[in-house]
């Protein structure tokens, strides 16, 4: 009977998860199993209640072949039947935190605000970016240096794109500029200036002319290195959201809010089709590969394959449930893949406009996506704060992208396909290196450090102050930021105490221990609280009268679990409201609820009631779809129980936004449709 021979796989882990010691303890290298031998896999370094799955290969970790799923308690056996002589390797990841594989990512430091769009110079050496700062920006990807910038004066970029010989970039600003700037970030050529914003520039492949898209529903044409405007089509009667260069270079497909979408020939001037179908606004708009078709994806929750030729709708592409923001062709031409509010991305067959395989690990709005050139894999950027890489035949999961502190807008392949760039709205964008000389187990000796010391972490109260009356609850978040350095160091849970006034606040399902009676602190005791980035816990309190206006919360006794580490803590507050002294504040309505009362769209304003139970300043602030703040303002210390506020519509277009109300004790969300 041949043997078969295992290997075991170290499993180490990137940002913002909890298992920086994941390894197999069994079985051992070069142990060998007879045919109908008992296999024991056994893993250490996390908490035995979280589920993995366990994986085996044996082709040196090119395809792997799922064991079992949801095992807990460190251990896992299996009866061996291959009566091959196979050197195996095991993993074992865990489903409940998405691990997949490890990559170590390069940061690109030097935004300040949410990096909208990204795009790799076409030799692969740079990349450039756009802001909300109202920068863009020129890195090496080589070290990830920040070679330049480029400011934009009283607006934000909305994109960025070079010219196919990567000497030289265009934007696209909320100013309604279109710039070139020369790979020095000095300033080549303002080609445009409209009144209203424009969204994006591109150059065609050729890099003979650009085209660039605006708020005002209007496509312009000019010659490369030319301010003059050769050409203005104007199909649309909203905004043109994105625009794409067909692939001979010679026709343009724009995509309007208008639910059109329009095919334009940049040679003749004139418009080919007006594409109708769809019954919401169209978000993205795609060519096949070979020029012949185009894709589109809507508000409607479709996508939509049409004969660029003919103008013929071909095949509607069914089964998201919510809107649809991107579609993408494989480099072949039989595929195109979509993502979705409905947190899934899904591949579809072209020619029978089949559904092939349902991308459903994401756990929130997948939002942007894109295949790799050489059409292996996709990727994808999700609101969940992860980005994800799939096998583009078998629709399987192969890594999970784990770095960003917030909202991932996009993922863009290097023309190699061997590295990754994702940004999003923590304004960071990172580089991921997919080849092994990047994997994540030479952490420590990667020649890429960490952007803080591996040694600390931090563990904060809720940043801002919490604050309720008598008789009414409230939420006191525990927040840990920066888990990453934990987790290199093998930190993996804590222990520790909340202290809190125990006059003010009563802990609803927590047993607290009195720890000054003098000074009426309590504390409650928190026991192998996973050391993940984000909200780690939340204590329930009802408020009482109290004998102090305002109680310090702080935690103490903090024992990191699995590693050393030094961990600081930061104060909150809770205060109590009703309490009337100079400077404090007090109720106005005591039987009233703080929030927005009523909201209603006339005549180009939005007119808002709001009830303020409590006095104080307040905050009102409106956010498109993506979660962009298009609209603040602050509400000062107010007297009066009801207010009423009123904005124009004029600076927003039509679409859905969402209208949240801030104060003290209440964060209200309503949302809100603006139809032009």
């Amino acid at each position: 009977m041949k043997a078969v021979f295992f290997t075991f796989l170290w499993t180490f882990i990137t940002t913002l998860s909890i298992h920086a010691q994941l390894t197999i303890v069994q079985p051992q290298p070069n142990q060998s199993f007879k045919q109908f031998d008992t296999i024991t896999v056994e893993w250490t370094g996390i908490l035995m209640s979280i589920p993995v799955s366990i994986y085996q290969s044996s082709n040196n970790g090119v395809n792997w072949e799922l064991k079992a799923t949801n095992v807990t308690g460190g251990s896992y056996k299996w009866v061996n039947t291959n009566n091959n002589e196979t050197t195996y390797i095991i993993k074992v990841v865990s489903d409940k935190y998405d691990i997949e594989q490890f990559y170590k990512s390069m940061p690109l430091v030097g935004h300040n605000r949410e990096v909208w769009y990204s795009k790799w110079s076409p030799d692969g050496a740079k990349i450039a970016t756009a802001s909300i700062d109202g920068t863009s920006r020129i890195f090496e990807t080589t070290n990830g240096l920040l070679q330049c910038t480029n400011n934009v004066l009283n607006g934000t970029v909305n994109n960025v794109f070079w010219h196919p010989n990567s000497n030289k970039i265009t934007t696209a600003g909320s100013n309604g500029a279109i710039s070139v700037y020369n790979t020095d970030c000095t300033l080549n050529n303002i080609v445009f200036t409209n009144s209203l914003p424009m969204t994006m520039s591109e150059w065609n492949k050729q890099g003979s002319m650009l085209a660039a898209a605006s708020d005002d529903g209007n496509v312009y044409l000019f010659n490369d290195n030319s301010s003059f405007v050769e050409h203005v089509f104007s199909e649309h009667s909203g905004r043109v959201n994105q625009l794409e260069w067909s692939p001979d270079g010679t026709k343009i497909v724009a995509a309007g809010v208008d639910n059109k979408v329009s095919i334009l020939d940049a040679v003749n001037k004139t418009t080919k089709f007006v594409l109708n179908g769809h019954l919401g606004g169209v978000n993205f708009s795609s060519w096949s590969p070979d020029g012949s078709r185009v894709a589109t994806s809507s508000l409607d929750g479709t996508a939509i394959i049409w004969d660029a030729n003919t103008g013929q709708r071909l095949q509607i592409l069914i089964g998201h449930t919510a809107l649809v923001w991107y579609v993408k062709w494989s480099p072949d031409g039989t595929k195109v893949v979509t993502s979705s509010n409905d947190r899934t991305a899904k591949v579809w067959d072209v020619n029978s406009g089949k559904l092939l395989h349902n991308l459903t690990n994401h756990k929130n709005v997948v939002y942007y996506l894109e295949w790799s050139p050489d059409g292996s894999r996709i990727a994808t950027a999700s609101f969940d704060r992860t980005a994800k890489i799939w096998d583009g035949n078998t629709g399987n999961l192969l890594h999970t992208l784990i770095g960003h502190t917030d909202l991932v807008f996009a993922v863009r392949w290097s023309p190699d396909s061997q590295r990754l760039v994702t940004h999003g709205r923590d304004g960071i964008p990172r580089i991921w290196y997919l080849d092994s000389t990047f994997k994540q187990d030479s952490i420590i000796s990667s020649p890429f450090v960490t952007e803080k010391k591996i040694d600390s972490g931090y563990v904060l109260l809720y940043p801002d102050s919490r604050s309720a009356y008598p008789s009414t609850f409230v939420e006191i978040p525990i927040i840990l930021t920066d888990a990453s350095n934990l987790n290199i160091a093998g930190v993996t849970a804590f222990d520790f105490d909340l202290n809190f006034n125990n006059t003010l606040l009563m802990p609803v399902g927590f047993k607290a221990t009195v720890v000054d009676p003098d000074s009426s602190f309590s504390s409650i005791h928190f026991e192998n609280i996973p050391a993940i980035t984000g909200e780690i816990a939340r204590v329930r309190c009802r408020v009482g009268l109290g004998n102090a206006p305002s109680s310090r919360l702080f935690l103490t006794n903090v024992v990191p679990i699995g590693g050393p580490s030094y961990v600081q803590t930061r104060e909150g507050i809770f205060t109590l409201l009703g309490i009337c002294e100079e400077g404090g504040t007090r109720l106005l309505n005591p039987t009233g609820r703080t929030g927005l009362v009523a909201l209603t769209v006339n005549g180009g304003r939005i007119e808002l009631e709001l009830d303020r139970a409590e006095a104080g300043s307040a905050q009102l602030t409106l956010t498109n779809q993506i979660g962009q703040i298009v609209y603040t303002k602050t509400l000062p210390h107010s007297e009066v129980a009801t207010m009423f506020e009123s904005l124009s519509t004029n600076n927003f277009s039509s679409g859905v936004y969402y209208v949240t109300f801030t104060s003290a004790t209440t964060t209200q969300t309503v949302p809100l449709m603006i139809v032009k």
